[in-house]
């Protein structure tokens, strides 16, 4: 009740980003809720049948590494049936600088084999350096892959450009309702999130109480 009597003063989709972005921020555990709003941002996308490809559970905490066969935090497969992964996005909460990732993407995709986009997203500016740019290059020639570093802001414009959703606010509602309901453990299904989430949930609390007093 709290996010719908919110959503009803919402007049911009800056609104509801600055919020998701502000509550990651300021609660404990800040990367794995980082997780957390950018798949439910794709799930919204699937939701609204826009997503090319199969959107898989989020997946557990550490788990996104090569002894779990997992590209990144967030993969989405060919269908539901076929569970090969053709794009993938890892979230990098207070990492900026992706050098040492860069080569570990390269070790997993020598490991797993094609995949058609790889993307970094950082909650801050990320540190596009040459050393940076000149191994991605690289990555990208080996594997015959398109990899993308994006702020959580560019991401969130990326995604709204590319399903043609730019002005479109009620997707923007949508996805800010998507991100509650799974801190909520209402999509256990697409995020099975076992950490304790009740202090996530007393923070979102908090935050809607305070802004419905303003």
């Amino acid at each position: 009740r709290l996010t719908n009597r919110y959503l009803l003063t919402v007049k911009t989709a800056d609104e509801i980003f600055n919020f998701i972005n502000s509550h990651i921020s300021d609660s404990s555990y800040s990367a794995r809720l980082f997780e957390v709003a950018l798949h439910s941002l794709l799930q919204t996308v699937q939701e609204n049948k826009l997503l090319d490809g199969f959107l898989l559970p989020l997946c557990q905490m550490r788990t996104a590494n090569k002894k779990h066969r997992n590209i990144a935090d967030i993969e989405i497969a060919v269908n539901e049936i076929n569970n090969r992964v053709i794009e993938a996005w890892d979230a990098k909460y207070g990492k900026p600088y992706l050098r040492d990732e860069l080569e570990e993407l390269n070790d997993k995709l020598m490991a797993y084999g094609p995949v058609q986009m790889v993307g970094y997203v950082t909650n801050a500016k990320p540190e596009i350096t040459p050393d940076i740019q000149n191994r991605l290059n690289e990555i990208k020639e080996i594997h015959d892959v398109e990899i993308q570093i994006l702020s959580f802001r560019d991401w969130f414009e990326f995604w709204r450009k590319r399903i043609d959703k730019i002005n479109d606010i009620e997707f923007t509602k949508q996805w800010l309702m998507t991100y509650v309901e799974s801190l909520c453990q209402k999509r256990r299904t697409l995020a099975p999130i076992d950490e304790p989430s009740d202090e996530w949930v007393q923070d979102l609390i908090s935050n809607l109480n305070q802004l419905s007093r303003q």
